[in-house]
């Protein structure tokens, strides 16, 4: 879990990485969308 109101992907951009950043991003976009939120 994350208790953090920002959660930032840290990944030096280098060709076999740029992959998995992209991989990262997708996945906690998709954790975003579905996670509902309280108001």
């Amino acid at each position: 879990p994350v208790f953090a109101h920002r959660v930032i992907v840290n990944s030096r951009q280098t060709a076999s990485t740029k992959r998995r950043t992209f991989e990262a991003e997708q996945i906690l976009q998709e954790i975003l969308q579905k996670t509902t939120v309280p108001i």
